[in-house]
């Protein structure tokens, strides 16, 4: 999306397309939710995003954006009817961009979220961190928040 503003992994506001520092962090334990097999099943890729989930998480890669919102929407929707009433963990550290449109599926995940369930983001990096706050996401009582390995 020309234009689109957001928060990259760098801090700073970034406009869609422009430079994107990438950070990692190693996979997090799951507990709860049940593995699929023991291997990472590709849920969707379109070159921009990839959604895998291995070990019972939603892993996500590269970038988020309205082009393949609903693709998310649709992962996590899949997700939590595995889970059932066990933790949904998505794994975020290997998202370099995520714009502030994009980021209502969390949200609407998060609310819908079984009772003594919650919706877990593993490995988010201070930008992400600061979009959640700008879009008041911190405040939903279902949402977990996971700082990245450096952040530690």
């Amino acid at each position: 999306m020309a234009g689109s503003r957001a928060v990259g992994a760098s801090g700073r506001r970034t406009v869609h397309g422009g430079p994107q520092a990438v950070y990692a962090v190693a996979a997090q334990p799951v507990h709860g939710c049940a593995p699929t097999a023991g291997r990472a099943d590709t849920a969707y890729d379109d070159g921009v995003l990839r959604i895998t989930r291995p070990a019972g998480a939603l892993v996500l890669t590269s970038e988020v954006n309205l082009s393949n919102r609903g693709a998310l929407r649709t992962a996590l929707i899949e997700q939590a009817q595995r889970c059932g009433s066990d933790d949904l963990v998505v794994e975020v550290a290997a998202l370099r961009y995520w714009d502030a449109c994009s980021i209502r599926p969390l949200a609407e995940r998060a609310m819908r979220s079984p009772p003594g369930a919650s919706l877990v983001l593993m490995g988010s990096g201070p930008a992400l961190r600061r979009l959640i706050q700008l879009c008041r996401l911190h405040e939903l009582p279902r949402l977990s928040i996971g700082a990245a390995a450096e952040a530690r």
